[in-house]
């Protein structure tokens, strides 16, 4: 995953871009993840200390159909209020009309 933090970023002082495709097919950090905490966890592997909050932290999670149990993960995510997220994907209108597509992740 690469971090990226566009100079001309107003709204968010930090933004992380987890290119989930790429991570998928090279270091699997995200490919295991069972719980939020774990979630955050490899994220602050991922970020270091360079993490804000949910008003200066925009968490863009490209490509995620590629790790089908983060888009499960995403609602207690988002309940946990921690960060801002964006999730997309090329395919994730297919992925998303998969059976089979349920909650295999906890939220803590």
């Amino acid at each position: 995953m690469k971090n990226a933090i566009p100079k001309d970023s107003k709204t968010f002082g930090r933004v992380f871009h987890g290119r989930v495709k790429q991570d998928s097919l090279n270091s699997r950090l995200f490919a295991d993840v069972k719980n939020v905490d774990d979630f955050y966890l490899r994220l602050s592997m991922f970020a270091g200390n360079k993490m804000g909050d949910a008003k200066d932290t925009l968490v863009f999670l490209d490509e995620i159909q590629e790790y089908p149990h983060l888009l499960t993960l995403l609602k207690f995510l988002k309940q946990g209020d921690r960060f801002t997220y964006i999730a997309s994907g090329s395919l994730l209108g297919i992925a998303l009309a998969r059976p089979g597509l349920t909650s295999r992740c906890m939220p803590r």
